[in-house]
């Protein structure tokens, strides 16, 4: 399939870009989190509990290269991609390792200064300024006033009146 073929470019472009940027993965710290976070499965697949790492567990680096390195924290800080076992650990490692070799030779090649990503990168960057405002200049100036409305005035105005002048301060902000 298409997404198959593209998995295995992006494994062997990794490959060639690898010795290149001094990656290495460091089989001691990946042992130790394996076995200090296993709490069943098989030896060598076990499933992994988060919480059995300490802050320094995490902090360990499991692989280095020229300009960083990634952590325990970095594999597990996402939630939703956290890996439940030894085999989605290496699927993540192998991904933000991806990620971040790719990205250093994108740099390295001036792929950041083309006009395509500038356009890009200011888009991205408005939107982010967009909602930055609106947050902090509306929805937090307006909470904090109907806020302040309900325990000042919380028996003296009936919810319909507290409704009208909420809707009042927001027009005034905007």
């Amino acid at each position: 399939t298409r997404r198959y073929n593209i998995e295995k470019k992006a494994e062997q472009r990794f490959s060639s870009l690898a010795p290149i940027y001094h990656y290495k993965e460091d089989s001691t710290v990946i042992d130790y989190i394996r076995k200090k976070a296993a709490v069943g499965g098989n030896t060598k697949d076990p499933w992994l509990k988060y919480e059995l790492l300490s802050e320094d567990d995490l902090e360990m680096a499991v692989a280095t290269f020229d300009s960083g390195k990634i952590t325990g924290f970095d594999l597990f800080e996402n939630r939703k991609k956290r890996p439940d076992d030894m085999w989605e650990f290496r699927k993540r490692l192998d991904a933000l390792a991806q990620e971040k070799i790719f990205a250093m030779d994108a740099r390295n090649k001036g792929y950041g200064k083309l006009a395509e990503f500038q356009q890009e990168k200011e888009i991205i960057f408005k939107a982010l300024l967009r909602q930055e405002i609106i947050q902090k200049e509306v929805k937090d100036k307006v909470s904090a006033e109907l806020d302040s409305l309900r325990t000042k005035q919380e028996d003296v105005l009936s919810p319909a009146a507290l409704k009208k002048m909420l809707d009042e301060k927001k027009r005034q902000l905007e």
